[in-house]
Formats: C-alpha cells, structure tokens, sequence
C-alpha cells in the first residue's frame, strides 16, 4: 500500500515529532479521499521512550536484528529435538541482543536521552519477545512499536523441554545387568570396600602364622556379604530408576500442561490485541467524529451568525420600508385629500360650465329672437 513507507517513515522520525506528523498524514489521507487510511494512520500510538529505541534499530542495525530474528526461529527448532543446538541458537541469541543494546543505548544517547539499567533490561525483554514470536500477523512488528514487549512463556517451556530432551537422551537403552542397576555408583562400591576393610581387619588381628580355626568359612561369608550388598544396591538402583522414570512421565505432564497453558495465552494475548486494536480504532473514530462534529458546530455558528447580520439587515430594511410605506400612505392621503379636493372644484367647474351653457343658450336664443323681429321690422 501507499501508504506503508509513509508510516514508516512516522517511526524514524524523533519522539517529539510524532504526534504532530501522524495528524498531517492523516489530514492529506482523509482530504484525498482514504478514509479507512487515514483512520489507521490517526489511531498509531506514540512509542515509548524504549519501544522507540527498539524501531530504531531496524534503520540503525538492521544485520544483527536478523541475526537475533533467526537465532530465535533456531531457538523455536530446536527446543525440543536437539539439546545441544539449542544450547548454541541460545548463546546465539544472547549475543545478538547484547550487540543491539550496544546501538539502542547510542540511540538513546544521541536523543538525548541517557540509558540507563531500566532502559537496557525494557530493551532486552522486547528483543527477547521479538525473537520468540512465530511470525503471525497480529504479533507486535519490530519498526512499529508502541510498547514495551514482555515474554510470553517460550524462553521457560523451552528450557524445560531441552532438560528433558537431555535426560531422555541420557537414558540406557539396553537392560543392564540386575547387580548393575544402580543410578549412583557409590553404593555398589561402599559394601566391596567394607568388605574389603573388614578382611584387613580380621588379617591384622590374627597371629601371623597362627591357622584359622576349623569349620570357619571366611571367604564364603565376605562373598554372602557382598552379594547381599549388590542385591540390595540392585534393589535401590531399580527403585531409582523407577522413581525417575516416575519424575520424567511428571515432568512430561507439566510440560504438556505448559504447553497447553502457552497456547491458551497465545489465544488470549491475541484476542486481547483484537480487542485493543478495535477499541483504538474506536476512540480514533470518535476523535474523527468529534473533530467533524466540531468542524460542523464552527460552520453553523458561522452560518447562524451570517443569517443573524442578514436578519438584521432585512429588518433594516424592513424598518425603512415601514417608514417609507408610511410616508408613501401619508402622502398617498395628502394625494386623495387633494383628489377629493380637485373633485370638488371639478364639479363646481362642471357646474358652473352647465350653468354658462344654459345662459350661453339663453343669449343665443334671445339673439335670434332679435334677429327675427328686426327681419319683421
């Protein structure tokens, strides 16, 4: 994805210039239209001091990061086939860790950030837990932490696993002999010499050159002892064996038991992971939200306060309108008053016009009226 090398890039940057990048990322993700994008983008933690110090070591060492990285696959190998090169991926893995402490405290120091016992023993558990990782895509990425890692049980079920791989491989295979069957060699040995003081004993108080007396069967009584103490040592030694093989089938059923356990942890750690994450994506989406939720608050004040100057300027105008509707009815009863008026005086016209045409035809009816009696005339 295109955005990968940019979140990597995120990591390499100082502590003090995280935060503020991851938002510009996910502002330019979101204005091009990446959502989803830019909601991952914006739920990325800030790392710890330590687990920063650990990303840098990807950019800054990444040779010995693979050579932990594949002494702990070794380590998952051969923990419970081959004693001896797990013994070896071990001091492998010590090495590898040591050579990365030696960077990350270079890191912390020109950070400006002394290291100290604290960081270097954060350090190492997250290198350690890094290296005993199976791989799976919910595990925690070296270059992309925010936390400090912690074991998770396979460095001690390992160890157990080895120990018992070892003493499997130290078992007879053959069936010894019944006056053999002893795990310490020391009993059978003890009754010989015992023996064997006794008979000096007996020669140094004896007269030299003094017969013993008859029917006295020395030899056969020593060898009667001594069979007596191999039996008993052959007895001791099967019952150690059958104890141990007791102590083996135990710790067999432990290191089931554990293994059980483990997985069982795996599941939860993992579950726990999910749940993180989509709880992280949550409060990421409510911090979008609320981020839009403000955004659209700000553009309706701004909106609200534009529609209150308009209402205000509409009652302006309105309130000059009123004024000039009321002066436009003032002079509109000035205008009627003066119509009435001219009406009046219109009528009077009218009137006075009616009465100048009677007189009017008066005249000219007593004109002609002359005129015909002066024709008479």
């Amino acid at each position: 994805m295109a955005t990968e090398p940019e979140i990597d890039s995120l990591y390499r940057l100082s502590l003090s210039e995280f935060v503020a990048a991851r938002n510009e990322l996910a502002k330019r993700l979101r204005q091009a239209g990446d959502r989803d994008a830019a909601l991952r983008v914006k739920a990325l933690v800030k790392p710890s001091l330590t687990a920063w110090a650990v990303n840098q070591l990807t950019f800054e060492a990444a040779e010995e990061l693979a050579t932990l990285m594949a002494a702990g696959a070794r380590l998952r190998e051969t923990h419970l086939t081959a004693p001896a090169e797990y013994q070896q991926a071990t001091r492998a893995r010590r090495a590898a860790i040591s050579a990365l402490l030696d960077v990350a405290d270079r890191v912390l120091a020109e950070s400006g950030n002394p290291p100290n016992r604290g960081h270097r023993q954060r350090i190492s558990l997250t290198l350690e837990t890094l290296s005993s990782q199976s791989g799976t895509a919910e595990e925690p990425t070296a270059g992309r932490l925010s936390r400090d890692l912690e074991p998770q049980g396979f460095d001690a079920v390992a160890d157990l696993a080895a120990a018992l791989g070892q003493l499997q491989a130290n078992r007879p295979t053959t069936t010894p002999p019944p006056a053999l069957r002893l795990v310490p060699a020391l009993p059978v040995a003890l009754p010989v010499v015992e023996s064997e003081q006794d008979a000096e004993a007996e020669s140094v108080a004896a007269p030299e050159g003094v017969a013993e007396p008859e029917g006295v069967a020395e030899p056969e009584e020593t060898e009667d002892v001594v069979d007596d103490e191999a039996r008993r040592a052959a007895e001791l030694r099967v019952a150690a064996l059958e104890k141990l093989d007791e102590e083996l089938a135990e710790a067999q059923r432990v290191f089931a038991e554990i293994e059980g356990q483990e997985t069982a942890l795996r599941s939860l750690r993992s579950r726990a992971t999910h749940e993180v994450a989509a709880v992280e994506r949550s409060v990421q989406e409510l911090e979008i939200a609320a981020e839009e939720a403000e955004r659209r608050a700000k553009e309706a004040q701004r909106q609200a306060e534009e529609a209150q100057r308009l209402a205000a300027e509409a009652q302006q105008r309105r309130d000059a309108a009123r004024e000039g509707c009321d002066a436009a009815l003032e002079s509109l009863e000035r205008v009627r008053q003066e119509a009435q008026a001219s009406e009046t005086v219109l009528r009077r016209a009218e009137q006075e016009t009616r009465d100048a045409r009677q007189r009017l035809s008066l005249l000219q009816e007593r004109r002609r009226e002359l005129v015909d009696s002066g024709d008479g005339a």
